[in-house]
């Protein structure tokens, strides 16, 4: 499965140039998308939830994310530290990527800059740091308000680099059709 995630994000960066060049025409004509998702999954060490808000635009694709990541249950020592078992990490990320639009699906690839907070099973210690997170998403649009897909995140930073794999519900303006009639 991590060799999976890897090839998958490997991928869409690759074909990020092939991508711009394939934009349809709907989205000239309507340069202005927004979307709410919503998602669960599983992380490099533990569960994860996390809500995004992003705007696509004919300059790019730009996201806000919260993502929480819960530790329960994982007391290995890779997640020890001075004697305390990491407990839950918090990241709040500002991103900056490009995407492939298509009638009834959307594939993005994008990277930023965030800030994440470690906390451990005893009050008062953690830490917070500067990451740089990445991700990469595939999603079906069946509705024009509604669609349903995978998030595939990273985040790389000098305290506990993580990954993590989601299944998410966008839901906002996803496509832009013109209204019958009007011509």
């Amino acid at each position: 499965m991590k060799y999976l995630r890897t090839l998958f994000v490997l991928g869409v960066i690759l074909n990020i140039p092939v991508m711009l060049q394939a934009q349809p025409e709907e989205m000239k004509d309507h340069p202005v998308y927004l979307w709410l998702d919503a998602g669960i999954g599983e992380g490099s060490f533990g569960t994860d939830s996390s809500l995004e808000l992003s705007l696509l635009t004919h300059f790019g694709l730009f996201s806000a994310r919260y993502k929480k990541l819960e530790t329960e249950g994982f007391t290995t020592p890779h997640y020890f530290h001075e004697g305390y078992y990491l407990k839950r990490m918090t990241e709040w990320a500002v991103m900056f990527g490009q995407a492939y639009q298509r009638p009834f699906w959307f594939a993005s690839a994008s990277v930023g800059l965030s800030v994440l907070r470690t906390e451990y099973d005893h009050p008062g210690i953690g830490s917070s740091t500067i990451g740089l997170p990445f991700q990469a998403e595939i999603f079906t649009t069946p509705f024009a308000f509604l669609g349903f897909g995978f998030t595939f995140n990273s985040n790389v930073n000098d305290v506990k680099s993580f990954t993590s794999t989601s299944v998410c519900v966008r839901v906002g303006v996803l496509r832009y059709y013109e209204p019958r009639g009007s011509e």
